[in-house]
């Protein structure tokens, strides 16, 4: 049995790690594969990446870092831009790839909302917790995915948009990638900056998809309260 300090540790520190790693990561990976493949790059799919499974997508050192600190990552995905063949603009496809990711978070943290709601007005408001807390941090997960830092997953985004800028900052890309890691992990209240407006972003983005789940959960249920 889990003491009252073990169990406060264990859901506060560990399950939320848990969650990203066999939830989210797959997630992430998963559609971020998916577009690449659709876009004529069959990598992925070679190396066995098109796939829910977390333990194809855990990164030794990401999953250590991340049950130990505030940062860790999948492993890198084997995508090669070169194969997009289906699309005119190589750097448009890698955008899209880039995208797929946080969108299908997105759509993941829709389904745990709703399922939320449904536990919370008929089962267990501990469950519903818990499914709060995934979509959560689906969405801010989704969100700093999409961060144009070099060496991250938002480096495409960046690239689409800011070509010139993030040409510049090529050659310092080990570095910044590393220096940004090291201030997450010990100093995170100097990326206040990045992170209030994320903040913001996704309390916005939480409040329309629980109120989108809520509202079809009412019309789905509403033929039954009518007789009840």
């Amino acid at each position: 049995m889990f003491s009252n300090s073990s169990a406060g540790v264990f859901y506060s520190w560990f399950l939320p790690k848990a969650i990203v790693i066999f939830l989210i990561f797959p997630v992430l990976q998963y559609f971020t594969c998916l577009v690449a493949c659709k876009l004529g790059d069959d990598s992925p799919e070679m190396q066995k990446r098109l796939t829910f499974n977390p333990l194809a997508h855990m990164d030794p050192l990401g999953t250590v870092l991340l049950l130990l600190s505030y940062i860790g990552w999948p492993k890198p995905l084997p995508i090669n831009a070169a194969n997009f063949y289906k699309v005119k603009n190589r750097r448009t496809g890698r955008l899209f790839v880039a995208l797929a990711g946080p969108a299908g978070l997105l759509v993941f943290a829709f389904f745990f909302l709703f399922a939320a709601n449904i536990s919370g007005r008929y089962f267990s408001a501990i469950v519903s917790g818990v499914f709060q807390v995934t979509a959560e941090f689906s969405i801010y997960i989704s969100l700093f995915s999409c961060i144009p830092i070099p060496g991250f997953a938002g480096e495409a985004i960046g690239e689409y948009f800011f070509p010139k800028f993030m040409n510049e900052l090529a050659p310092y890309r080990t570095q910044i990638c590393i220096g940004f890691i090291l201030l997450i992990s010990f100093a995170p209240r100097i990326l206040t900056p990045i992170f209030v407006p994320i903040d913001k972003v996704a309390e916005l983005i939480r409040w329309l998809l629980n109120g989108a789940a809520s509202g079809i959960l009412d019309l789905l249920t509403l033929p039954f309260r009518r007789y009840s």
